[in-house]
């Protein structure tokens, strides 16, 4: 078993239930503008194309900030909603700072980690957003280091944000990091661009991509006191 010193986390999706807080910001940011009809089908539509801006984000085809309002705008036009998209962000993006929502067992293994382990989150997201719905989790006083791709100016999978990690964590042993995360793409081919270790975090049973290859994988995040 690898002796390791530093555990990076995901945030969205590993630790915090992203999906759930994104229903709820919609549906607030719906309400506040006074659409109260089709809003399930308005959400089918955004986590389509909110993936495929974050796909390109991951790419760095499209920076945060024309992320923010981008896909508002294609999910408007798509549904023909004279909204506009830029107000409706910033009351979506306030809404969803809001949405502190964990998932089961992310505190408890969190806490277990902490006791055996320096822990750093690495979270691909909206600076704001993030730190605000880390302080209402109560996850900034469980990792002393806390990154957020905005503030870094690279996102996941670019190995610069895991080398502009371990500075911060005054850490440059590889071999004794591992790289926590749900997303394929971002976390377990990002960690393996880097060279670090990575445990798969693949809570749905989803069939691996061929060019993904992590050193663990679990379904449930108390399977990871198993592997360290």
């Amino acid at each position: 078993m690898t002796c390791y010193e530093w555990i990076l986390f995901d945030a969205d999706n590993t630790l915090l239930d992203y999906d759930r807080g994104q229903k709820y910001a919609l549906n607030s940011a719906f309400a506040d503008f006074g659409v109260t009809r089709r809003v399930d089908r308005y959400l089918v539509d955004y986590n389509r194309i909110n993936a495929e801006f974050w796909v390109m984000f991951e790419k760095q085809e499209v920076t945060a900030g024309e992320l923010r309002v981008a896909r508002f705008a294609r999910l408007f036009r798509e549904n023909g909603l004279d909204l506009d998209a830029a107000a409706f962000s910033r009351v979506y993006l306030d809404y969803l700072s809001r949405a502190d929502f964990l998932l089961p067992d992310a505190l408890a293994t969190v806490r277990y980690c902490r006791d055996k382990y320096r822990l750093a989150l690495l979270s691909n997201g909206l600076a704001e957003v993030q730190h605000a719905r880390y302080r209402r989790a109560g996850l900034d006083k469980l990792f002393p280091v806390r990154v957020v791709s905005e503030e870094i100016g690279v996102p996941k999978p670019d190995p610069r944000i895991f080398a502009a990690t371990l500075d911060l964590c005054d850490h440059h042993d590889k071999s004794t990091v591992l790289m926590v995360g749900d997303n394929p793409g971002s976390d377990i081919i990002g960690g393996q661009r880097f060279g670090i270790d990575t445990c798969w975090f693949n809570r749905t049973g989803a069939a691996a991509p061929a060019d993904i290859r992590p050193t663990y994988e679990i379904s449930k995040l108390a399977e990871l006191r198993a592997i360290i």
